[in-house]
């Protein structure tokens, strides 16, 4: 990925969903902090994610599983649609991007747009494992938008 990024660009990242890296997450507290948000969960395989239901409403971006690099201006361009055709509000809402390095780079491209990234890597991982269902899903309505 390093041959892609561009001289004094900024990016990072903390792997904060990976509980090895941060044990102690307060999930509670971020459950309470998207309980008012949309969220836009961008990644591949969204048919095994679509029984999340977080924040308020949630949708969903197919991103495939490969590639995304490669696809990053299409990828953005579907999070800018989605957020445009189902008139969210930008300050309440959120993507979950999990798209390897490529989400930091989208989330940093983004920011001139004032649209919210998190880069949440791992995350989904706990899908599997029914924890965010049980720690995160608020049973809210979900929307998909695939592209």
């Amino acid at each position: 990925m390093w041959k892609y990024l561009a001289p004094g660009g900024v990016f990072g990242h903390s792997h904060l969903f990976l509980k090895t890296n941060c044990p102690d997450l307060d999930w509670k507290t971020m459950k309470n902090f998207l309980a008012d948000k949309n969220i836009v969960i961008a990644t591949g395989n969204i048919e095994k994610l679509m029984h999340l239901n977080l924040g308020m409403h949630t949708f969903f971006i197919e991103c495939g599983t490969e590639n995304a690099y490669e696809r990053k201006d299409e990828i953005k361009r579907e999070i800018r649609e989605l957020i445009s055709s189902a008139g969210l509000s930008k300050d309440k809402t959120i993507v979950f991007a999990s798209l390897g390095p490529t989400a930091g780079i989208i989330a940093h491209q983004l920011l001139d747009d004032n649209i919210c990234v998190w880069d949440t890597g791992h995350m989904f991982e706990f899908a599997d494992k029914n924890f965010i269902e049980n720690v995160l899903d608020n049973k809210a309505k979900r929307s998909c938008a695939c592209g």
